[in-house]
């Protein structure tokens, strides 16, 4: 205790102005959460992962059907065990991971290039919009930029010193990031490289140390490796994947992720467009957009290249695995070996902005570099004020709207639900209000979990049913809309049949009009030609047709009674009872 006071006696001021700016982004942070909104896209699965009973079912679960690893989600459960799993809990969850990172990169910043760079690297991470975002997802993003700049940490260290203590960090930081999230493999294999040709440069007697601490990575990584390869192969033989059918290449993407990481613009993250990236040479032509994004991409382009002509080889091991990184996962996903999204950069982000901060210090005088600083600032800082950044107001459709027809007296318990597509969305606000029937054709089943499957399916059809022969096996029973008829046999003869008289069974549809294609909407799915039905998106198909299917057969066993929707968030439910 007494060194902690002494040291921040010794550096008075800093401490003031990094717990200033800490303030600022915590403030923030709160702000964006009790004005997020609902749950969306990934994080009730998050919920759903770390809601198992212990450690050990989490991670078995987390294996079995995901396709990620498991070490952010046995935090979460542990998490979840201390201070509940309410929606401002878990959003906290996601912050508390967040907030090290502020003094953490200032003292990196401060140890290994100078103050000034310290700080203007935790401004730009307090107040970059897409960080604010992503700090409070319920999701292991936050997670991946913690330990990704811990990583950087120990790795620009011991590549220094090459002590004990640095090869030590570097191991378990490189054990926290990968074992959070896989593809950061490609930033440890980037960083050894990179370092391999550092040391071979300026420090050949330390080439053999180098080289053993890097093979009890690879060892450590082993298993790992082993699980990713193995969801590589299970992912390759779906029937259909949702990520694949709307996340393909686009170089476009490249403009997105410079929207992100060196402005405040976040159009995706804003009006829930993943996958739509837009024209530069058009967006340029808008008045705002040229002054507060074009123009400060253009000048946080500048100051990376600016830090890059630094020669500065602690630069160079920051930066360059990182943009590596980038390289790799743009090309794998050229390939359609990885499908992408922004976000799955964002373990990289930190030092991004770091290499960037550096570079507006690498001027020869550095009130130059101070002055184009607090112009990228302030541009930002505007657009985030009088655009429709979003990221500070309700921002997601709330699915809770509709949730509290579940609430209703004559809904109870006993009463039948079902939701094939995102049930978990739904499976998180009503919490045990009715009794949820378990199965879901959804993208973590169609990946690895064969029970929902066999339940549509049938385990003789699901033989023979190939991603390249589904549609023409579908083809007969979408075109003349007829149930699959295994589905039906079991739907009835598992859960109608044995429905007492009074008994509610509950359909409901999270996406009644944003399939993607209003044709595939429950009430339109199957007004399809011969000529269109080859050309559609298998996953929008084959999901319309379970939630058509579920909606036919209710309807032939039981009595249709209510149809509640929520247009503004595209979600519906259908109500029958048993006669």
């Amino acid at each position: 205790m007494k060194k902690i006071i002494g040291f921040i006696k010794a550096n008075k001021v800093d401490f003031l102005c990094v717990s200033a700016i800490f303030l600022i982004a915590l403030i923030l942070r709160i702000i964006a959460i009790y004005n997020y909104g609902a749950f969306t896209q990934d994080e009730p699965y998050s919920w759903r992962f770390a809601s198992y009973n212990s450690i050990f079912e989490v991670i078995k679960q987390v294996f079995t059907v995901d396709v990620h690893m498991p070490l952010y989600f046995v935090y979460l459960h542990i998490w979840i065990n201390i201070f509940g799993d309410s929606q401002e809990s878990l959003h906290f969850s996601s912050l508390f991971l967040f907030l090290p990172i502020i003094p953490f990169v200032f003292y990196l910043m401060k140890k290994c290039f100078n103050k000034i760079s310290a700080y203007f690297a935790i401004i730009l991470l307090a107040l970059s919009t897409y960080c604010v975002y992503f700090s409070i997802f319920v999701r292991f993003y936050s997670a991946t930029m913690l330990f990704g700049i811990l990583f950087t940490y120990y790795f620009l260290r011991f590549c220094e010193k090459f002590e004990k203590k640095y090869a030590i960090g570097l191991i378990i930081s490189h054990f926290l990031l990968f074992y959070t999230y896989n593809l950061s493999i490609i930033l440890t294999f980037c960083s050894g490289i990179i370092g391999l040709i550092y040391v071979l440069k300026y420090k050949k007697e330390y080439l053999k140390k180098f080289i053993n601490i890097f093979t009890i990575i690879v060892l450590v990584s082993l298993p790992g490796i082993a699980i990713t390869f193995y969801n590589v192969y299970a992912t390759s033989k779906t029937i259909c994947s949702h990520g694949q059918e709307f996340f393909n290449f686009n170089i476009r993407a490249i403009l997105d992720l410079l929207e992100n990481f060196l402005s405040n613009e976040n159009y995706q993250i804003n009006n829930k467009a993943i996958g739509l990236y837009r024209d530069f040479f058009i967006l340029i032509k808008n008045q705002m957009y040229f002054l507060c994004v074009a123009i400060p991409i253009f000048i946080g382009i500048f100051s990376l290249i600016k830090s890059l002509f630094s020669k500065n080889p602690k630069l160079y091991l920051l930066l360059v695995p990182s943009i590596l990184t980038f390289i790799i996962i743009f090309t794998l996903s050229s390939q359609n070996i990885l499908y992408y999204q922004t976000k799955y950069m964002i373990f990289i982000f930190p030092m991004i902005i770091c290499a960037l901060a550096y570079g507006f210090t690498c001027f020869k005088e550095i009130i130059i570099g101070v002055a184009i600083f607090i112009f990228y600032f302030l541009f930002n800082f505007t657009y985030t004020l009088v655009s429709n950044t979003d990221v500070f107001e309700y921002r997601n459709n709330d699915l809770r709207s509709i949730i509290p027809a579940l609430e209703y007296g004559e809904i109870k318990k006993t009463d039948l639900f079902i939701s094939p597509f995102l049930p978990e969305v739904v499976k998180y606000f009503h919490k045990g209000k009715v009794t949820t029937i378990p199965f879901a054709f959804d993208e973590g089943l169609l990946i690895k979990d064969k029970k929902s499957l066999e339940f549509y399916f049938g385990e003789e059809l699901l033989k023979k049913i190939t991603r390249e022969n589904v549609l023409e096996i579908m083809y007969p029973y979408i075109m003349n809309d007829i149930p699959m008829p295994t589905f039906e046999k079991n739907l009835y003869e598992q859960y109608f049949s044995k429905m007492e008289k009074g008994q509610k069974f509950i359909l409901f549809n999270g996406w009644e009009s944003t399939t993607g294609d209003s044709r595939y909407t429950l009430e339109k799915a199957f007004n399809l030609t011969e000529d269109n039905y080859y050309k559609s998106k298998k996953f929008i198909l084959l999901s319309a047709k379970a939630m058509r299917d579920c909606y036919l057969i209710a309807n032939k066993h039981l009595k249709f009674v209510e149809f509640l929707r929520n247009r503004q968030d595209n979600a519906a439910m259908y109500i029958f009872i048993k006669e």
